[in-house]
C-alpha cells in the first residue's frame, strides 16, 4: 500500500515523520511531499532526503500577507499536479494523508478524490481563520471565502484526525462528518537523561515546603521562592498582561521567580513587563538540550501556559513539553487542557482577569477581583506544596502523549475505518 504524506509548513514535518513512520512499521510504503521553504527561518533550503519530495515553494516574509496565501495556493495547486501524475502511472497512491492548513489543499485533494475515488485522510492541526486574531474581519467575504475552501469539500474524507478534541467542538459537524472524526494529540520523545523520573520529582519534594496544606492564607505565607518556567515561542499570542497579573498574586503571597525558556519577536517585551512588574526573573533564550532543560525545570513547580483569549487552540506542545519534565500547568487554554488540569489535577487553571470595564481610572484591580486572584493563587500555593503533583504530571504525559500512545491511537483509528488495504483506482467515468 503507497501512502502520500503531505504538508506545506516546516513546522508541521515532525508529525508527518512520525504519522508516515507508523504507517512502515504497518507495512505501508511512504512519500513524503514538503515544500522547499523553512516557515520559521523564511529562507528557501536544499534538501534530498529519501523518499521525500520537496515542491518548490514561493517565498514569503510576512504570515498574514497576500504573497503567503497566493505561495500556499501556488504549492496546494502544484502538489495537486503531481499527485495526479503519479495517479495515472503504474504505482499510484493508494491513500492521501493530508495536513491541513492549508485550506486549499482540501479543494485540491477532493478533486483528486473524485478523479481517481483514493482513500483520504486529514489532519487538523490548526483552525484558520478560527484563529485569526482579528476577529472583526471575521465576517468579511475573503474570511467567509477561505473558510469555505475548508468546510466545503471537508467531508471527501474517508477519515479525519484533529489536534485537539476542541475542534470537533468548534466546527460543530454533522453527525455523518463527525463519525469520521478522531483526535490525534501530538507527542514528545521521552526524555532519557541521566536523571530518573523518580529523582526529579525527589528533587521537587525536598524543594517543597512542609507542613499540611491549610486554606488560610496566613498559614500558607512563607518566604521560600516558588519557581515557575516559560517555555517555548514568545510571540504575540501569549497574554504578557496575564501573565504577570498572575504572577504577581501569587508574589503577594509567596515570593516567585520566573524562568523564561525561549525566544521570539516579542522577547524583550515579556522580559521587560515582568521587570517592571517587580517579579524576579532569570532568561535562558533558546535552550534545545534535553538535560539542559530538566535542569531548569526541576527548580520550578508550574509550567506557564497563558495565551490571548482569542487564540483558538485545546492543546499545546508546550503543555506536553512541560509535563514530559513532570511539571504541572498553569493554565488558561480551554477545551482539552482546561478539563485534563481539572480532572487529573495536573495544574491549576487560570481566572479569567482584566475584562474591559473592570480597572479604575488609575488603573489598579477592583477589590472583588483582587479577592477572586488571592483565592486563585492560594490554591497554587497549596498545589505547589502537593508532593504528588509532579507524578501526575508524569502519569499524563505517559498515558496521552508518548510516540506509543500517538501510534497506537492513529493506527486503531486508520483500521477502523477500513484505510489498511491497497484499492483499485480508477478514473471516475471510464
Amino acid at each position: 500500500m503507497r501512502i502520500a504524506i503531505v504538508t506545506h509548513s516546516s513546522t508541521y514535518e515532525s508529525r508527518a515523520e512520525a504519522v508516515g513512520n507508523c504507517f512502515r512499521k504497518m507495512g505501508c510504503r511512504v512519500t513524503w511531499i514538503y515544500s522547499d521553504y523553512n516557515h520559521l527561518t523564511k529562507q528557501t533550503r536544499r534538501k534530498e532526503k529519501k523518499d521525500h519530495i520537496y515542491m518548490h515553494m514561493i517565498p514569503y516574509t510576512k504570515n498574514l500577507s497576500a504573497k503567503r496565501l497566493f505561495s500556499i495556493h501556488s504549492f496546494a495547486r502544484e502538489t495537486g499536479r503531481y499527485i495526479d501524475a503519479q495517479m495515472k502511472g503504474k504505482d499510484p497512491f493508494d491513500l492521501l494523508y493530508v495536513m491541513i492548513p492549508a485550506n486549499t489543499f482540501v479543494r485540491e485533494t477532493a478533486n483528486l478524490k473524485r478523479q481517481y475515488s483514493v482513500k483520504v485522510i486529514f489532519d487538523l492541526i490548526d483552525l484558520w481563520p478560527e484563529s485569526l486574531p482579528l476577529k472583526h474581519l471575521e465576517k468579511t467575504p475573503p474570511v467567509l471565502y477561505w473558510r469555505r475552501l475548508r468546510d466545503r469539500d471537508f467531508d471527501c474524507a474517508d477519515l479525519i484526525f484533529t489536534e485537539c478534541g476542541l475542534y470537533r467542538e468548534l466546527l460543530k459537524p454533522a453527525p455523518e462528518l463527525a463519525e469520521k472524526m478522531e483526535t490525534l494529540y501530538w507527542f514528545k520523545e521521552s526524555y532519557k537523561g541521566e536523571k530518573t523520573q523518580k529523582d526529579a520529582d525527589s528533587d521537587r519534594k525536598e524543594r517543597a515546603l512542609t507542613g499540611e496544606p491549610a486554606s488560610a492564607v496566613s498559614s500558607i505565607q512563607g518566604t521560600e521562592t516558588l519557581h515557575v518556567a516559560y517555555m517555548g515561542a514568545i510571540n504575540n499570542i501569549i497574554d504578557i498582561p496575564r501573565i504577570t497579573e498572575l504572577l504577581l498574586a501569587i508574589d503577594r503571597i509567596r515570593p516567585v521567580k520566573l524562568h523564561i525558556v525561549g525566544e521570539g519577536n516579542h522577547a524583550e517585551d515579556f522580559i521587560r513587563a515582568v521587570e517592571e512588574a517587580g517579579i524576579s526573573m532569570k532568561y535562558y533564550g533558546a535552550v534545545y538540550d534535553e538535560m539542559r532543560k530538566e535542569e531548569i525545570l526541576s527548580k520550578c513547580s508550574f509550567g506557564l501556559n497563558i495565551m490571548k483569549p482569542d487564540v483558538c487552540v485545546g492543546l499545546t506542545m508546550k503543555s506536553i513539553e512541560y509535563l514530559s519534565h513532570s511539571l504541572p500547568l498553569i493554565n488558561n487554554i480551554r477545551g482539552d487542557t482546561e478539563r485534563m488540569v481539572r480532572e487529573l489535577r495536573i495544574g491549576v487553571n487560570a481566572p479569567p482577569l482584566l475584562n474591559e470595564g473592570e480597572q479604575t481610572a488609575e488603573g489598579t484591580v477592583r477589590e472583588e477581583r483582587r479577592e477572586k486572584l488571592e483565592t486563585w493563587a492560594q490554591m497554587v500555593v497549596r498545589q505547589a506544596e502537593d508532593p504528588e503533583a509532579g507524578n501526575r504530571a508524569g502519569n499524563a504525559y505517559q498515558n496521552l502523549f508518548t510516540r506509543e500512545r500517538f501510534e497506537q491511537t492513529l493506527e486503531k483509528a486508520v483500521r477502523a475505518h477500513g484505510l489498511t488495504e491497497p484499492h483499485e483506482f480508477r478514473r471516475v467515468g471510464n
